[in-house]
């Protein structure tokens, strides 16, 4: 029996009936990082095998008298690196963070501690979550496992690729703009972002604040629905996170989708879209008309405005959230006075987009205030579009709506940082267009 094939549900059960124990665990994904690791990258800080094999150790002694575990008993989870862990380093895949080692836990590792899980590594991702590659790291990039010519998607790149490769058996990321979703395509595993607020925040490192979600990884769909349901619900260190009864998720899962109403958004199907990205989409809606679901097309007409509004909001937002990053309250310090500017403006970053003027670029502009007005109330009638999918229960779309395309070489997107920079503020340009016309038609 393989076990680093195996899924979350599939290991535990083996681990509660005894068949094996925590030791075996860990040596055999211990090995496995030695072995693949080093060909796919997909973790900045991987545990050292003398402390996965303690911590293996002291869970099977503790079980010896009578064997009483828990779901996530000496799973090897990883952690994107973002995600404070006491006691590990998080860099944020960023040179800022290098060496800077959290004094606490975040909400969703305390509740993973509690059920004993093993911490197997924290995984790699564009620097500061801001990436669509899993390139822009301090720490190098990581490849896809099914071909390493291949770009595994990102922010969460680390973890999903640390899932696909069987060096983990779940993982956590984050996800903003797709950052779970969009990696989870890539390398085809099930990535997962809970609704805003059914899991703490606490312990994430912020991009922008009102979109971030920390949600799951899995190699399949029952996996995530047991580690949701460990990490979901109310954070009192965490004010938007919703006071609801956190249901048990595994109960929904059946043979069939029989009475299940699923949406599929015409506005998604976009002009430009990859043939065999539509081509495998619509291939899983024939499969859920096979398995009995009621499948109807659905408008959802504010959708041309969703993407204008993101390119507003989320620099915004981490233009406030990243500026303690500026040399002199917190993260890289300059030994020299007359050095002090250059860290200041350059910051360590690898990745143009987390460079300050970027982030700075839509507020600091003042032809754009009544623009970025107009993205948040955008947000707020967005909501408009919950009423044709309240009726049903799921929707189907492409695994990303600003990006349906297939996983690109390595390489192909743009390295050079003005290219970069350029093609970055041409889409917060076009937002701040699409809104400045949406105010003049209004008035």
């Amino acid at each position: 029996m393989s076990l680093h094939r195996l899924g979350l549900f599939d290991l535990q059960n083996e681990f509660t009936r005894g068949t094996v124990s925590a030791t075996e665990i860990a040596t055999v994904f211990q090995k496995r990082l030695t072995f693949v690791e080093p060909k796919i990258k997909a973790y900045i800080t991987p545990t050292k095998k003398e402390t996965l094999l303690a911590y293996a150790e002291g869970v099977d002694r503790q079980l010896r008298g009578w064997r009483k575990t828990m779901p996530l008993m000496a799973m090897p989870i990883a952690i994107k690196d973002n995600i404070c862990t006491e006691g590990v380093k998080t860099t944020c895949g960023s040179r800022i963070l290098e060496n800077f080692v959290p004094p606490y836990d975040a909400t969703v590792i305390a509740r993973l501690r509690a059920q004993q899980y093993c911490l197997i590594g924290k995984t790699n991702l564009d620097e500061f979550a801001m990436g669509s590659s899993t390139e822009n790291s301090a720490f190098g990039p990581t490849r896809n496992p099914w071909n390493p010519a291949y770009i595994p998607g990102g922010s969460s790149g680390g973890s999903a690729a640390a899932v696909a490769a069987d060096l983990c058996v779940a993982a956590l990321g984050s996800d903003t703009g797709g950052s779970i979703r969009q990696p989870a395509a890539c390398c085809g595993v099930v990535g997962l972002k809970p609704t805003y607020g059914r899991v703490s925040r606490y312990g994430l490192v912020a991009f922008a604040s009102s979109l971030d979600q920390i949600g799951t990884i899995t190699k399949d769909v029952r996996d995530a629905a047991i580690l949701l349901k460990v990490i979901a619900g109310r954070d009192p260190l965490d004010s938007t996170s919703a006071d609801l009864e956190v249901p048990d998720y595994m109960k929904a899962l059946k043979e069939n989708m029989r009475g299940m109403k699923v949406g599929v958004p015409k506005e998604f199907f976009t002009e430009g879209m990859d043939p065999e990205v539509e081509e495998a989409v619509r291939a899983a809606i024939e499969e859920m008309k096979k398995l009995k679901a009621e499948v109807q097309e659905i408008s959802l007409p504010t959708t041309q405005y969703a993407i204008a509004a993101y390119y507003l909001i989320a620099p915004s937002e981490a233009s406030s959230n990243l500026a303690r990053y500026d040399g002199v309250r917190y993260g890289f310090r300059a030994t020299k006075v007359s050095s002090a500017i250059r860290p200041m403006i350059h910051c360590k970053c690898t990745s143009p987009i987390s460079s300050p003027f970027l982030l700075t670029w839509p507020v600091s502009r003042p032809s754009w205030c009544p623009a970025a007005s107009a993205a948040k109330n955008c947000r707020s009638a967005c909501r408009s579009l919950d009423a044709p999918l309240r009726r049903r229960r799921s929707s189907v779309r492409p695994m990303h709506m600003s990006r349906p395309r297939i996983g690109r070489e390595r390489g192909q997107t743009l390295h050079d940082h003005r290219n970069r920079s350029r093609h970055y503020c041409a889409r917060c340009d076009r937002a701040a267009r699409i809104f400045r016309a949406a105010i003049d038609s209004a008035s």
